[in-house]
């Protein structure tokens, strides 16, 4: 690796334009999901922050770059998480909003 430094000056501008708007991707990318956090629960935010490894691994195999099976196995638990994380919560309002309507009607 060490080795390898010398490669930087050897890098053209087309190879450095790709870099500069890939990390001006990942910035605005970040940085959308810090802003997101001050309107949103952490749990919200790091869960569509997550979708992100997935994504990745779909547009690589859309390229026709080689997948391994743990990238895919792993995709599959990064979504799994996420839709168990999204329903949780959803089910869990719900079941806020009928224990307050029982509340509201033995109130009554």
């Amino acid at each position: 690796m060490i080795g390898q430094f010398s490669l930087i000056f050897k890098t053209s501008t087309e190879q450095i334009g790709w870099v500069a708007i890939t990390a001006a991707l990942l910035f605005l990318y970040v940085l959308t999901w810090y802003r997101g956090l001050k309107n949103t629960p952490a749990h919200v935010a790091t869960t569509i922050l997550l979708i992100g490894s997935p994504i990745t691994t779909a547009l690589n195999l859309f390229y026709g770059s080689q997948i391994g099976m743990r990238e895919i196995f792993s995709g599959i638990l990064i979504i799994l998480g996420i839709v168990s994380i999204l329903g949780i919560n959803y089910f869990s309002e719900k079941i806020k909003k009928i224990s307050k309507r029982q509340e509201n009607y033995e109130r009554s």
